[in-house]
């Protein structure tokens, strides 16, 4: 079960959802495969 704090709207074309755990994790979903590869690049060195 999902213990999340909240769900919300994307507010970019790319992104497909977001969640808020109360645990303070933060899970982006991406619509496909090649825009998770883009955040990667970008997030990691």
């Amino acid at each position: 079960m999902d213990d999340f704090y909240s769900k919300q709207s994307p507010f970019n074309p790319d992104v497909k959802s977001f969640r808020f755990y109360k645990n303070g994790n933060l899970k982006i979903e991406l619509k496909t495969k090649e825009d998770a590869e883009k955040v990667a690049r970008l997030l990691l060195p």
